[in-house]
């Protein structure tokens, strides 16, 4: 299991840290009470005050001797400013029982307390043999886009905590859809327009808009099973086309127009080239 546990170990600070300092020097000699971490492996710590019942919690992603290197203010709690002699001890946290159970947390406030920049270079860690065979790639925002060999299997994952070098260890699955609001009378549609494959375009244009679908290249290139929403939100009323290489299938007596303001069109990628028009679109 990559989270460390022992039983009764306390330290203390040697040095005062801020609230941005990532290096926990411990009083000579405590370290040795702390585990030895090696690859992909991890502990926690928590800071106390016992005069004022403050209290941090710290990840520790890697420990030579008495020093520690952490992630701070984890598990609900804020980096907090600490005094030579501080208390720290290895205490059990909500996270390790939710990394005990495997259970989903507020990943996205996880995050946010980190200040959103826990991820280093992302690399696949395989931890689930139910994962094995799958590859991924980072297609934007932190996103994976895990892709089995066949192509019917397809599987959208957000990094939730990394090892501190930068090897991602959890997962969450994509929950929501990306919405984003576009002005643009012209825009050539594909899955980098919000950094997924799936989601909601709001067109917010003043006059009538000219949207195209198109291949796109790389990690934005469409795949089968991707689907994305476009609403009339604004004065002006969207279309959607086929660009190069795209083939639009529209219902009989239909067009790919929203019906009225606020109606929702959808497409359904049937292969990555072939595209399907549904929802409340307009007659012709």
């Amino acid at each position: 299991m990559p989270c460390l546990y022992a039983n009764n170990v306390v330290g203390t600070l040697s040095i005062a840290v801020g609230t941005i300092d990532t290096v926990l020097q411990l009083t000579p000699g405590h370290g040795i009470s702390f585990p030895t971490i090696s690859l992909d492996q991890w502990f926690y710590v928590t800071l106390i005050n016992p005069a004022t019942g403050a209290l941090e919690i710290c990840r520790v992603t890697e420990r030579t001797g008495d020093t520690l290197v952490v992630s701070r203010g984890v598990d609900g709690t804020l980096p907090l400013a600490w005094s030579s002699g501080t208390i720290i001890e290895m205490r059990l946290t909500a996270q390790m029982l939710r990394e005990l159970q495997d259970v989903d947390f507020d990943e996205d406030a996880y995050l946010q307390r980190a200040g959103g920049n826990v991820f280093g270079p992302v690399r696949w860690l395989e931890t689930d043999t139910a994962l094995e065979g799958w590859t991924q790639d980072v297609i934007g925002g932190g996103a994976l886009l895990i892709d089995h060999p066949d192509p019917n299997q397809l599987l959208y994952l957000y990094p939730r905590g990394t090892d501190g070098n930068g090897r991602v260890i959890a997962f969450r699955l994509q929950h929501s859809m990306p919405v984003k609001v576009e002005p643009a009378a012209t825009l050539d549609l594909f899955s980098g327009n919000t950094g997924v494959a799936s989601f909601l375009m709001a067109y917010s244009g003043a006059g009538a808009g000219a949207w195209r679908l198109t291949t796109g290249v790389g990690n934005t290139s469409w795949r089968q099973g991707n689907f994305f929403h476009v609403m009339w939100y604004g004065v002006g009323q969207p279309t959607v086309t086929a660009g190069p290489g795209i083939t639009l299938r529209i219902p009989a007596g239909l067009q790919a127009k929203p019906r009225a303001r606020y109606s929702v069109m959808t497409f359904t990628a049937v292969t990555p080239t072939e595209w399907v028009a549904s929802g409340d679109l307009a007659e012709v």
